[in-house]
């Protein structure tokens, strides 16, 4: 014979249970990794946009984008301080890109070479103007990194040290 108490208990894991499930399983599908308000990326955006930075700043004997979180900050720089037309020139590329074929390849599918190869090549305006955007944003995040800070460029405090003899 079950008591009370555990009867209550197993009702209320099971009722936790099924109000919990659905939720988890919906998070685990196509939510963005970027939480942005004015910039939406889809999940697949948001990779292609991994792939653009990695391509930028590939990953050698010192980090790449992707380790160094460079996609999130090139998003959250362009979804808070990009004017409406950079926002709207960034959304328009990033469609393009993601519909972009390369013979019968998709642009993420390609060798690093040959995604090199596209990022430099001649594009029409509008989409040099998001390339222009990425390339910028990049670069900005790469030299603002804690890595390129504290690792690749030495912090030496202005105005330096005081000599005061010095021959002449």
């Amino acid at each position: 014979m079950m008591k009370r108490r555990v009867l209550i208990k197993r009702m209320f894991f099971l009722s936790t249970g099924t109000i919990l499930l659905p939720s988890l399983f919906s998070s685990c599908a196509e939510d963005p990794q970027f939480n942005l308000d004015r910039l939406k990326l889809s999940r697949k955006q948001e990779q292609l946009l991994e792939i653009l930075t990695e391509t930028i700043i590939p990953k050698t004997d010192t980090p790449g984008a992707i380790d160094l979180g460079l996609p999130v900050f090139v998003a959250k720089m362009v979804n808070d301080c990009s004017s409406r037309e950079e926002l709207t020139s960034f959304k328009n590329g990033m469609q393009h890109f993601q519909d972009l074929k390369i013979g019968s390849m998709h642009f993420e599918h390609l060798s690093a070479k040959e995604r090199l190869g596209v990022l430099s090549g001649n594009h029409p305006d509008e989409l040099n103007d998001f390339l222009k955007i990425i390339r910028e944003r990049t670069i900005e995040a790469y030299t603002c990194s804690e890595y390129v800070m504290t690792e690749l460029v030495p912090y030496k405090l202005v105005p330096g040290p005081f000599r005061g003899i010095i021959k002449i």
